[in-house]
């Protein structure tokens, strides 16, 4: 279960707002109940932005979990109401392992630089470093895709999967689909989230695993203001569907 973190990096940004924001989630999971919390921080000054969050585990959870908690940062200047990512970090730790992985931007030249650190406990905390190219550029990381593209999503092609490629999806392709369901797929969508009649779902593929969900296919619902009310990772492990719910 520790790809909980995973499962909750799109959904604190469908926003299309470009305000200062701090937006709460909850994690649920089948009989065990609720299992971690996550936290969005955005903040705009003038033409930059810092975007800033954190995933961590709850009650039985954090033990199951090691005590892991991960930290997300995208930064970078706003450009016609554009946000443009400089540089994207995910830090991860626990009682067993530390991971740091940074993405530097350089879109002049449209590359990514991709470094990691990690290291474990069991092998007495040994630092390991990779540096590399990215083996794909993208104007985006997971975070600016979604406020960048919100008011296009409703304007997508129904029913088929419309891929876009992103720093933070797939690590080799950076592929991530989004659909926009209609007909029976929609209501179905809808019952199970809960979801409003005004609120628009979707479903939204990472392409990687996440848990035992092969594609880490997601269906989500967004209010009236492009934000993330509700949303389920379809088909974990063997107790079925892991929900978040925006936290008031």
């Amino acid at each position: 279960m520790k790809a909980i973190k995973l499962f909750l990096i799109p959904l604190w940004l469908f926003s299309i707002e470009l305000k200062d924001t701090t937006i709460n989630y909850k994690v649920s999971y089948g009989f065990f109940g609720e299992l971690a919390r996550s936290k969005l921080t955005l903040r705009v000054d003038n033409d930059r932005y810092r975007i800033d969050a954190e995933a961590y585990p709850v009650g039985v959870a954090s033990s199951m979990l090691k005590e892991r908690k991960d930290t997300f940062s995208s930064r970078g200047y706003i450009e016609n109401s554009t946000l443009k990512p400089t540089i994207f970090k995910n830090f991860s730790k626990s009682n067993e392992r530390i991971s740091k992985k940074v993405y530097k931007f350089d879109h002049k030249k449209e590359s990514v630089h991709y470094n990691r650190e990690k290291s474990k406990k069991k092998y007495n905390w040994k630092l390991k470093t990779t540096s590399k190219e990215n083996p794909f550029y993208s104007k985006n990381d997971i975070f600016t895709l979604f406020f960048n593209i919100m008011d296009q999503i409703p304007k997508l092609p129904t029913d088929k999967k419309n891929r876009f490629v992103v720093v933070g999806a797939n690590s080799k392709t950076g592929a991530l689909d989004i659909v926009l369901p209609t007909g029976k797929s929609e209501k179905s969508i809808r019952k199970l989230l809960g979801a409003k009649k005004e609120e628009l779902v979707l479903k939204v593929f990472i392409n990687r695993k996440i848990l035992s969900s092969s594609s880490g296919e997601l269906y989500v619902a967004l209010d009236k203001d492009g934000y993330c009310s509700s949303a389920i990772l379809k088909d974990v492990l063997l107790f079925g569907d892991l929900k978040i719910d925006r936290v008031k």
